[in-house]
């Protein structure tokens, strides 16, 4: 083949790597099946192929090279095939193996993001890497590239060992440097100064020795928006909340080689700024904003996961959502609530037995245990109670003279998750008070309520509200500093609302009483005109709570709809969940009272959801992306690493760590090879260590 120069050119690819390349060859064949551009017909007209395709790191398998196997399993004819993507030393070999009839070569690119094109048209150096059958034809393409100062014709593994040797170097500078940016801070000493005399040696070149890189230290990478939800686990429970202010050791993950929701490790996080994002629309109304790098999870066509950029998805892809709960050993199905947790300092035990008069002398004063001895005594400390060793279960306390007396510790039954669910929907707390408001007409929820507070002996008063003269609402009011205290942890108002982290660990029927509470107080029934359908609506205006209600559906099996909506004069949006489908109606109308669910007709067929996919026996949905609108803006994003490699997001979406490869990938390279390469071992423990700090050092 002579005078390269004139012959066809195709890129598969088109990302960041491939819109570059292009850039040098402006009548290049371009072919990206993931964004729609060019076709496998046309691609395959060219005589030489760049393939510019993503390979990035998994812990399940390592180092992904499936879009590198799809790249070449479309090339027809005998081409010349040149990888520009990042491979592991021998893929290039490997590659020529398995596909004989072409010429495969290696050019390792050393680009910058922010200056991808200017990098590719002025070159520090270039490297051709070949294999033996390649070999004649590797000069022929150095010349086809943008020239450089630099120009090195080598075996395909020294080149692709060359690439990886400047990456994971530049790593281990970045971290080098932030260990003597934090001696130099112990010391005292002004690590700009050293830096700067550091930097006229001539023996090595001074990159990557800046601390901070847009205000995160370390090398990570970038992921999710900082508005995107994560479900953070402790001890206490489960915690939806913005992956900004995630700070935990563990989050809720799905292994998809079990099929099963479980509690993962975070090794580390990071965050830094990029000039844009993607917002992705999909069906069921969930999105999901990300930065242009960050990996993706999408669905094969045979339902395994598949890892791409975010800036390759397409419309018609889908994205995994995991269903069901964790397993059932990973809960505690029987769980005390303590509401003297915290108050010992003022909570005051009513009509404790004077048996115990000798357990508790040494820790009353002279006229408390004079007081107490009497026949009709006065309450005395919880906090001596709790010294002199007295069980607490069967306490009685409150928070002072006149203040309503309460149970000091209850057993969670589903009298009382229903009445949180009664609290998140219409109650709040004030000046020592909670207060629930019902219409006047829910006589039975306000019967209810009467009742659960009956049962657990706490007193309350009502109060009822007219219009126009007619009564319109009734509320309750429990004069409790403490109960007040203990309900003000899960919102003071509905702006911030949330479900308590332990009903989370809750046995389902517990977990049912709740949403009982919450769909009867803010939910509603909506009747089809076309059969006998119906579509149960539920909505509030804390997004904490609305993504709590969503994890607790979804352990049902349910995909709910989401909307979000700003009304005609208010100043935040609500958020909306829907659910139509039968099967899922059935589960919840049981949920409602008779009032609620009266002439209500609930039959007709079942009809398959065009919105998703679902595979209950797997814990999965699919949803279908319908929209991707590039955001160009500066934004700050956060990236996780978990052991598993995947964690759950926003609306139960599932995502990929997005943290860098380079060095994973030469590290299970050289245990593969019995090379225990110790270095960059250290160096990516330093490096979550140093990730860690981020948080602390933006504040």
């Amino acid at each position: 083949m002579r005078n390269f120069k004139k012959k066809k050119i195709g890129i598969i690819g088109i990302g960041v790597v491939g819109r570059a390349v292009a850039s040098v060859i402006p009548k290049a064949i371009l072919y990206d099946k993931y964004k729609k551009i060019g076709s496998i017909e046309e691609v395959n007209k060219a005589d030489i192929i760049f393939i510019c395709v993503s390979t990035p790191w998994t812990k399940k398998i390592g180092f992904d090279l499936s879009a590198i196997e799809d790249a070449f399993s479309v090339v027809k004819g005998r081409k010349i095939i040149v990888i520009k993507s990042t491979v592991l030393p021998g893929t290039t070999d490997k590659m020529q193996k398995k596909y004989p009839q072409h010429k495969v070569l290696f050019n390792p690119e050393f680009l910058r993001q922010a200056t991808a094109k200017e990098d590719m048209r002025d070159p520090f150096e270039q490297i051709i890497g070949y294999t033996k059958k390649s070999k004649p034809v590797a000069k022929e393409i150095l010349k086809i590239l943008p020239k450089a100062s630099a120009k090195f014709i080598v075996s395909a593994k020294e080149a692709e060992m060359a690439k990886y040797f400047s990456n994971v170097f530049l790593s281990t500078k970045v971290v080098f440097a932030n260990q003597i940016y934090d001696l130099c801070q112990k010391l005292g000493i002004n690590y700009d100064l050293v830096k700067e005399m550091a930097r006229v040696n001539p023996r090595f070149a001074f990159s990557h020795f800046e601390i901070f890189q847009d205000g995160y230290r370390g090398y990570s990478g970038a992921c999710l928006e900082g508005d995107e939800y994560v479900f953070s686990v402790t001890d206490n429970g489960i915690k939806p909340q913005p992956i900004k202010d995630f700070n935990e050791s563990n989050l809720l993950s799905y292994d998809n080689s079990s099929d099963q929701i479980f509690i993962d490790t975070v090794l580390a996080k990071a965050e830094r700024i990029v000039p844009n994002i993607v917002k992705v629309y999909c069906t069921k109304g969930k999105t999901l904003k990300m930065s242009l790098g960050h990996l993706a999870i999408v669905k094969t066509e045979d339902g395994n996961f598949k890892i791409k950029k975010a800036e390759d998805l397409v419309e018609g892809e889908f994205l995994p959502v995991a269903i069901g709960g964790i397993s059932r050993q990973e809960n505690s199905l029987y769980q005390n609530i303590s509401f003297y947790r915290g108050t010992e300092e003022y909570a005051l035990v009513q009509k404790l037995n004077q048996s115990y008069s000798d357990e508790l002398k040494p820790y009353l004063t002279f006229h408390q245990y004079k007081d107490f001895r009497r026949t009709r005594h006065h309450a005395i400390p919880l906090s001596a109670c709790i010294s002199a060793g007295i069980p607490i279960e069967n306490l009685r306390i409150k928070s002072g003279r006149g203040a309503t007396v309460i149970p000091a510790d209850i057993v969670l039954n589903e009298d009382f998750a229903r009445f949180i669910g009664y609290y998140l929907a219409e109650g709040h707390t004030g000046d020592g008070r909670v207060f629930l408001s019902f219409g006047y007409h829910e006589d039975d929820l306000i019967e209810d309520v009467r009742n659960i507070l009956k049962s657990f002996d706490i007193k309350w008063s009502e109060r009822v509200s007219n219009w126009k003269g007619k009564p319109s609402s009734l509320t309750f009011k429990i004069s409790s500093k403490i109960l007040s205290s203990w309900f003000s942890q899960w919102g003071k108002n509905c702006y911030l609302k949330e479900i308590p982290p332990f009903l989370f660990f809750a046995s389902q029927s517990i977990k049912d009483a709740l949403l009982s509470g919450l769909f009867r107080g803010d939910g509603h029934i909506e009747r089809s005109d076309m059969g006998e359908y119906c579509t149960v609506v539920y909505a509030t205006v804390s997004r904490k709570l609305h993504e709590g209600v969503d994890l607790l559906l979804r352990e049902k099996g349910i995909v709910a709809s989401k909307r979000n909506q700003m009304g005609r004069k208010a100043t935040v949006p609500a958020f909306w969940l829907r659910i139509s489908e039968i099967e899922n109606t059935k589960k919840l109308l049981p949920l409602f009272t008779e009032r609620q669910i009266k002439n209500i007709k609930h039959g007709g067929r079942s009809i398959k959801s065009p919105a998703y996919e679902l595979f209950p026996e797997r814990n999965l949905s699919f949803i279908k992306i319908k929209k991707i609108e590039r955001i160009s803006k500066p934004c700050k994003v956060f990236a996780l690493e978990t052991k598993s490699g995947h964690y759950l997001t926003s609306g139960g979406i599932i995502t990929h760590n997005c943290l860098p490869k380079d060095t994973k990938s030469l590290i299970q390279l050289g245990d593969r090879v019995g090379v225990d390469l110790k270095l960059l071992k250290l160096v990516e423990r330093i490096n979550n260590e140093l990730l860690k700090k981020t948080k602390k050092n933006l504040n």
